[in-house]
């Protein structure tokens, strides 16, 4: 699943602070996604997740499962099923790719969706 990024929630003096992780480069992630169909019919998604990593492990222990490029093939084959196959093909973004900052409190309200919510949070900003 593509990403510019996601959302953290650091303990910071007592208070959850949002924090955004994204690629340093500025290039997509790529989420590792399983879908199936739910039992009512419907399709239906998950992000893998992984413990965290990096910078990511600072902020929280755990982090969606990030692929690099050329895991995108593999993980996308329909015919690739082998457990150990796929380990020995699809591999982890490096985590020294990942950054973060700060960011406004403004992404717990789900009205508000603006690409305000991603910029680094300035010292005088709610």
């Amino acid at each position: 699943m593509p990403a510019d990024g996601w959302y953290e929630w650091l303990t910071i003096d007592g208070r959850k602070k949002p924090h955004y992780l994204t690629r340093r480069d500025g290039d997509p992630l790529w989420f590792a996604g399983i879908w199936t169909h739910r039992p009512d019919g419907k399709p239906g998604c998950a992000i893998l997740t992984e413990p965290g990593r990096g910078v990511a492990k600072a902020i929280h222990p755990r982090m969606p499962l990030t692929l690099d490029q050329q895991s995108l093939e593999p993980w996308l084959d329909p015919d690739l099923t082998d457990r150990e196959t796929i380990r020995h093909l699809v591999h982890h973004l490096p985590h020294e790719q990942l950054i973060h900052w700060l960011v406004s409190t403004r992404v717990n309200k789900p009205v508000v969706d603006d690409p305000a919510l991603i910029e680094p949070l300035k010292p005088s900003a709610p």
